[in-house]
């Protein structure tokens, strides 16, 4: 029975505990479910304030969208309008670039002509000064002429006192004479003076352009026969040639070196140059007279001109080789009535002669070969000098391939795949080079920045060089 009371009043403890904490739980329950409710509430506001700003961000893309659209729209037009200023400028570039060479053209053949003008504007002011000595002369002729008249009318009016009757109709037509007379001189003296002032204009137009032309002249351009010119004009002169064609010549030879590039140069002049005669300009001679003279031009106005004659192709080899770091001078042979000039080289232990004019490279040549049919079916080869073809000529016949571009051996009188240049005697290829030209030329002379020195033969130059 105790044993019962026992068990009942364990199992009535146990009951109250689990009873208690059951209220425990229930309690904390409660309490986090109003926790859960007040963080979701706050949640539920918050998701409330993020959807109104998403909506005003997605209405704002909205609004990006339409302005990025006119933008995009706008972009594809100023792209169109820079493609259209693209052509427009490439057009203009090319118009300015050929409207530049028009006017070296025009300036050099105006310095050539600079003398002959000076010559015909002394002679106007001459003339001017002729005709307005001339002018005052007859003037005051003419003012002698109606005082002369006004006195022998006032004797005549008073001869004609008693005369009237007879002598009223000649005194009617000495009056009108003397008026007409009167009238004419004040017209002729009118017409005079204002030719006066139209001459006055002329020439001070003519000391204008003078002045300009007095400018101009101290710039470097041409120059006549620069072996004949002092140091100081003959340096000024190469200085400004080589640097004129700096930039050129990294672009078309910056790629080779060594004989290869000795190679390229003389191509290149060959089939983008040919021989063209200077201009007819008149320079003055010691003796007070003029005549005409070689005009040696700059490398670049060989370029403009695409040609030149002997001395220009040489000149413009000569910078090029000079802006590659090349040991060269321009190599002039002459006699008592003419001359030439090619550039002499030197790389490393060998010797080079490039001669443009003369379509010579150390013995070789190029050529343009054209091979026909003619109507009889007979096939014939016609060889064409580069030299005697303008470059757009030579560049129509090879694009069209109806000529091709071949190197010729003078010495083997042979056509060859390529020249062998290579030459370790100066004295040989000297000789040889002479020979070319069939020894016309018996004097010699080296010309260089800093240096001009003349030879009797090729063994002093040889020998001069050699030991240099």
């Amino acid at each position: 029975m105790k044993f019962a009371l026992v068990i009942l009043t364990v199992a009535l403890v146990v009951a109250v505990a689990f009873a208690g904490y059951g209220l425990y739980q229930y309690s904390s329950c409660s309490l986090d479910y109003a926790t859960l409710q007040s963080d979701f509430s706050e949640l539920r506001q918050s998701y409330e304030q993020l959807r109104s700003k998403y909506s005003g961000l997605e209405k704002s893309y909205s609004e990006l969208r339409d302005r990025y659209e006119v933008l995009k729209s706008k972009y594809s037009k100023l792209e169109e309008n820079y493609s259209r200023l693209s052509s427009d400028y490439e057009a203009l570039k090319s118009e300015l670039t050929e409207q530049y060479a028009r006017s070296e053209q025009l300036e050099q053949w105006l310095e050539g002509n600079k003398t002959l003008y000076e010559q015909k504007i002394a002679q106007l002011v001459d003339e001017r000064n002729t005709l307005a000595s001339w002018l005052q002369g007859n003037i005051s002729y003419y003012e002698g002429v109606v005082v002369n008249l006004s006195k022998e009318l006032t004797n005549v009016k008073n001869w004609l006192y008693g005369n009237i009757s007879v002598y009223k109709e000649k005194v009617s037509r000495l009056t009108y004479e003397n008026s007409e007379l009167r009238s004419k001189l004040i017209s002729y003296e009118s017409w005079l003076r204002g030719n006066i002032s139209y001459y006055t204009y002329i020439i001070s137009r003519l000391n204008t352009t003078i002045q300009n032309y007095e400018e101009q002249s101290e710039k470097i351009y041409a120059v006549a026969y620069l072996p004949s010119v002092n140091q100081s004009l003959r340096n000024a002169f190469l200085s400004e040639s080589i640097d004129a064609v700096k930039e050129f010549t990294k672009e078309v030879f910056s790629n080779v070196e060594g004989e290869d590039a000795i190679i390229k140069i003389f191509e290149w002049i060959l089939l983008n140059t040919y021989y063209q005669h200077d201009p007819y300009v008149l320079v003055p001679t010691e003796e007070g007279g003029y005549k005409n003279d070689n005009i040696w031009k700059l490398a670049n106005e060989t370029l403009a001109n695409e040609g030149g004659d002997c001395e220009d192709l040489a000149t413009l080899a000569y910078s090029v080789l000079k802006n590659l770091g090349f040991k060269v001078w321009l190599l002039y042979a002459y006699n008592e009535s003419e001359g030439h000039v090619s550039a002499l080289i030197k790389y490393g232990n060998n010797w080079y002669i490039l001669d443009p004019a003369g379509n010579w490279l150390n013995g070789y040549g190029i050529w343009l070969k054209m091979d026909v049919t003619d109507t009889e079916g007979k096939g014939w080869w016609i060889w064409l000098s580069p030299l005697d073809v303008t470059s757009s000529e030579k560049d129509w016949l090879l694009t069209k391939k109806f000529a091709t571009m071949v190197w010729w051996d003078y010495n083997n009188d042979e056509e060859i795949a390529q020249p062998s240049i290579t030459r370790a005697d100066l004295q040989i290829i000297l000789d040889e080079w002479a020979r070319y030209w069939n020894n016309w030329y018996n004097e010699f002379a080296i010309i260089d920045v800093g240096l001009s020195k003349e030879f009797n033969n090729t063994r002093e130059l040889s020998d001069y060089l050699i030991q240099t």
